[in-house]
């Protein structure tokens, strides 16, 4: 939540806020590392501040590097979520699951 209670009693269903307020990315990663659903990861949080970055500009090899990252990241939420990567991915979700595999081959035991 940000700024005042008007957010929470939104969410509460007392009152029809005004105006509503998000959180970013990197404070949504926060609390979602915080409820242990994702892990601490450097490369996930290169990801967010690449993406910051990219906002503004369009270009960038170091952002393809990471896309294995987000589509693990994306993995990662839906298996929380209880919800088929499908739903995310849509067509693409062959080429993220080689994705996922590329990262997941990178893991050392």
């Amino acid at each position: 939540m940000k700024g005042s209670a008007e957010m929470l009693f939104h969410l509460g269903g007392h009152r029809i806020a005004s105006k509503i307020r998000t959180i970013g990315a990197a404070e949504a990663i926060t609390r979602l590392r915080t409820l242990n659903v994702l892990p601490l990861g450097r490369k996930l949080d290169l990801l967010i501040d690449l993406r910051n970055g990219v906002a503004h500009a369009s270009t960038g090899n170091q952002a393809k590097g990471l896309l294995s990252t987000l589509a693990a990241a994306v993995a990662t939420l839906h298996e929380e979520l209880d919800q088929p990567l499908k739903s995310f991915w849509g067509r693409w979700t062959e080429s993220a699951r080689v994705a996922i595999d590329q990262v997941m081959s990178l893991v050392v035991v």
